[in-house]
């Protein structure tokens, strides 16, 4: 059985990330796309329900819903290819995107500066909210 295959995009990028950041910019965005994301596993986990309080790494509970495959540079956004494991999970988000979940430092310049990753998550750019129903 073949299984499929998507690109998706990463949820922040160098156009939204001063305004999802409240102003602040990530200084090396580039080094954690281009060399961080696969030092990790190549898992990718399906977002956590609201509440649920643990570390940013996975842990037993976390559902892998995806592996990733390559990374490939884009005009506007960087992309991940990746692998589904659970096309259904997939399926339901009306537009994915992939969140990375790590450790970062604010540098002398305001700059945040991730650390380390340590989890990619994919999820729904935009969660349903209330006023959906």
């Amino acid at each position: 059985m073949k299984q499929a295959t998507a690109k998706v995009p990463f949820f922040l990028n160098d156009t939204n990330m001063n305004y999802l950041l409240k102003g602040m910019k990530i200084g090396n965005l580039k080094e954690v796309h281009d060399e961080m994301l696969f030092k990790i596993s190549n898992n990718i986990y399906a977002e956590r329900e609201p509440g649920y309080e643990t570390s940013e790494y996975p842990d037993i509970h976390d559902i892998v819903v995806a592996h990733s495959l390559r990374y490939i540079k884009g005009k506007e956004n960087n992309y991940l290819e990746i692998e589904l494991v659970n096309s259904l999970y997939y399926s339901k988000l009306r537009e994915p995107v992939i969140k990375i979940n790590g450790y970062c430092e604010i540098d002398d310049k305001g700059y945040i500066i991730i650390t380390k990753v340590t989890r990619l998550t994919l999820a729904d750019k935009n969660p349903i909210s209330i006023l959906d129903i």
